[in-house]
């Protein structure tokens, strides 16, 4: 429990909170002494590690130091390049340890798993019954990522890889190696917690099977098979018919598990154990098991969080494949398919050499995933057993770098893809601005997102100034791939060689900005979302059929309503309630819930330092906007009255003489008027122009730092 932040405080109160002994001496508790960890900080500032130190230090301080999970996991997507190159991932492999999954996505090639308890130069293969290999591509686990040599079969030329890093914590993941003794036995290990999944490979000898306990099979006295699709059996031999405890794993005399003389590596997964997030009470991992309702019908798997990753298994019929998915290659939100399903998914198997295939199974939600009708045999007996790991970030930005980033007046030449500043983005705008030669041109706002994306050559494209249906390559002036490609990309564009445009890329984070897609019942509903904060702005948007973009704003209220494609005043409905919020769901009125249809959501919130959106009066004169930070970005509407969504950026200009503004709801040309200029503190206007000043008018704003 958190030491108070003020008021009376004792040694024995900080004896408590972080342990010690009697009697009790204050340079006990200097950060990373071995009762303080490493890092702590508190009202006043960190825990000091040596030099002067006192019971004031530690007001505000607690012994649980937030673990998130952009710290422990990652999907990286990467084209090899034939020689030498490190991925950056920001997850720290050489300190921690922990282990990468590699597959070509692009071709046939094995899966590969390196580990940093059997170190760089030995290689494993998921898919095959295979002993450990020397050599390979990875040459070295690092802070922030890891690093590879030349050739080797993860870093082909020009071929297209998936990497999955996974670190060591408790509570999420372990690596154990061990020698077998051929006995019953139990192994120790640190997970921390109750494993949900071990999966071991025998290093020494071939053939043998990875076998894998999960808590979804009938009992501890069955096993499956990741490199197989056979269904699970029993066998006594495996775990000694012996579930796992938070300490020790039980093993039987199983060859595959530990035959005498022989080395092993076993994988730990975690199991909701809690443990993470701000207050340590997240769950990041789940190991569970879903069974399927029969008769055609597709599963919602709750989670209580949006997965990132997810490896599941038919645990009951032969022929079941161990599927990978993951949002960076491609896993969308349900389409309303027939099935149940999402939109087309990128899928790997763990038990096939197989390249990358899409099918339309599978769906996110933001609290779990879909299960869709094609997995139901006849027998209706179907089982899922699954491995899902949590959405990143979980961490509240403190820097809007890392989460928007304006990319103006970029050339294309010859279907160029574009960079955009941060480690990856969940939406993008693209609008066309300039003709070859540099003759302004009209043009239209397109958004893609990831969770719209249908996983194949592009993402579904929406029209800000349409109220048609979402579309696949609009036309040639829009973009129509959100890669999953990190650090770099976001795919091919298709403006024309010499035509000039513009891209804005936002990331989905805890109390900045969140995508959510749903389902209409025919009736109000409440829907999940995981933005953290309640929303502030919201833009709605039918997917499947056309329709307004309704907009809420927390200004105007929850019994009015803004449409986006239009410069029309807030509309009242009176004592009708059309929105709701709260900090983890929205309320949506039966209109924007039609049975039929899908819908998505864009959810914008303040967030200190990086976002604010807020409202002001106009005052017919020059005045400045105080948002805390420098504004990068501005958007503002009018609400009183009729006016353009008009927005700015600093990529394109938002200083005296260059301030080029654009518009939401029509495709004029970009306009220089000299309206909004950037300021220390926010944003500053100095036009009068009604759009934007009216005196007495009322505003409402986005602003990003």
């Amino acid at each position: 429990m958190t030491l108070p932040s003020s008021g009376p405080l004792s040694l024995s109160d900080i004896q408590g909170e972080f342990g010690g002994s009697n009697p009790i001496g204050i340079n006990e508790y200097y950060a990373g002494g071995g009762l303080v960890p490493s890092g702590t900080t508190g009202t006043y500032g960190a825990v000091p590690t040596s030099g002067q130190i006192s019971i004031q230090n530690f007001y505000g301080t607690s012994n649980y130091i937030p673990v998130y999970i952009e710290d422990l996991f990652c999907t990286q997507i990467y084209l090899g390049n034939g020689s030498t190159q490190t991925i950056t991932n920001n997850i720290n492999l050489s300190s921690n340890g922990g282990a990468v999954w590699f597959k070509r996505r692009d071709g046939a090639e094995n899966h590969e798993i390196y580990d940093t308890a059997r170190g760089v130069g030995n290689r494993i293969l998921p898919n095959t019954t295979f002993e450990q290999f020397s050599g390979g591509t990875l040459s070295a686990f690092n802070s922030n990522g890891f690093s590879m040599s030349a050739g080797g079969n993860t870093n082909q030329s020009g071929m297209t890889y998936a990497s999955w890093t996974f670190r060591k914590q408790p509570k999420f993941f372990d690596v154990v190696t061990y020698t077998g003794n051929g006995a019953n036995r139990t192994i120790a290990h640190n997970l921390g917690s109750v494993p949900g999944c071990i999966i071991v490979k025998n290093l020494s000898a071939r053939p043998t099977n990875w076998q894998v306990y999960h808590r979804g099979l009938t009992s501890a006295a069955y096993g499956v098979q990741l490199n197989s699709t056979n269904a699970q059996a029993t066998d006594s031999t495996l775990w000694n018919s012996t579930a796992p405890t938070s300490s020790v794993f039980s093993l039987g005399t199983n060859n595959d598990v530990n035959t005498s003389g022989y080395d092993y590596v076993a994988y730990l997964f975690a199991h909701n154990a809690g443990g993470f997030g701000l207050t340590g009470s997240d769950n990041i991992i789940s190991c569970g098991v879903a069974t399927m309702p029969g008769a055609g019908g597709s599963v919602t798997v709750n989670l209580g969080y949006e997965p990132q990753w997810i490896l599941w298994k038919d645990r009951n019929h032969s022929g079941g494949y161990w599927w990978i998915f993951d949002n960076m290659r491609g896993y969308a939100v349900p389409d309303g398919s027939a099935n149940g399903a999402g939109g087309n998914a990128k899928v790997l198997f763990a038990n096939t050499d197989g390249a990358e295939n899409t099918y339309t199974y599978g769906g996110l939600t933001p609290t779990g995933f879909v299960i869709p009708s094609n997995f139901n045999y006849s027998d209706n007996n179907t089982d899922i057993i699954y491995v899902a790991i949590r959405r990143g970030p979980m961490k509240i930005p403190t820097d809007a770098t890392k989460v928007f980033y304006p990319r103006g007046a970029y050339s294309d030449s010859n279907n160029q893809a574009q960079t955009y500043g941060m480690s990856y983005a969940d939406m993008s705008w693209l609008r066309y601005l300039y003709q070859a030669g540099g003759v302004a041109s009209n043009g239209q706002i397109a958004v893609s997102d990831r969770l719209r994306s249908n996983g194949t050559t592009g993402a579904y494209d929406l029209i800000t100034l349409s109220t048609s249906t979402e579309a696949q390559a609009v036309n040639a002036l829009y973009v129509t791939n959100i890669s999953p490609i990190r650090n770099g990309y976001v795919g091919t564009n298709t403006l024309g060689a010499g035509n000039n445009g513009a891209f804005w890329f936002f990331q989905r984070s805890p109390s900045f900005f969140d995508i959510v897609g749903y389902s209409g019942t025919g009736a109000a509903q409440y829907v999940n979302h995981n933005l953290g904060t309640s929303p502030q702005l919201m833009f709605f948007k039918s997917r499947n059929a056309v329709g307004t973009w309704l907009t809420y704003s927390a200004t105007t209220g929850n019994n009015a309503y803004l449409r986006l494609e239009t410069s029309d005043a807030s509309t009242s409905t009176g004592g009708t309630q059309l929105f709701g919020t709260s900090s983890t769901q929205f309320y949506i009125y039966s209109g924007f819930s039609a049975s039929a249809n899908v819908y998505v959501a864009y959810l914008f919130a303040s967030c200190p330092g990086v976002s604010k959106v807020s409202s002001y009066s106009g005052t017919g004169a020059t005045q400045t906007i105080s948002c805390g930070f420098a504004a990068r970005f501005v958007m503002i509407k009018r609400t009183d009255s009729t006016g353009d969504w008009w927005f700015w950026d600093t990529s394109r200009g938002m200083v005296s003489g260059s301030d080029f503004r654009l518009t939401l709801n029509d495709n004029s040309v970009e306009l220089n008027n000299n309206w909004v200029y950037t300021d220390a503190s926010g944003f500053q206007i100095v036009t009068t122009d009604a759009s934007v000043n009216a005196s007495g008018g009322t505003y409402i704003y986005l602003a990003i730092a």
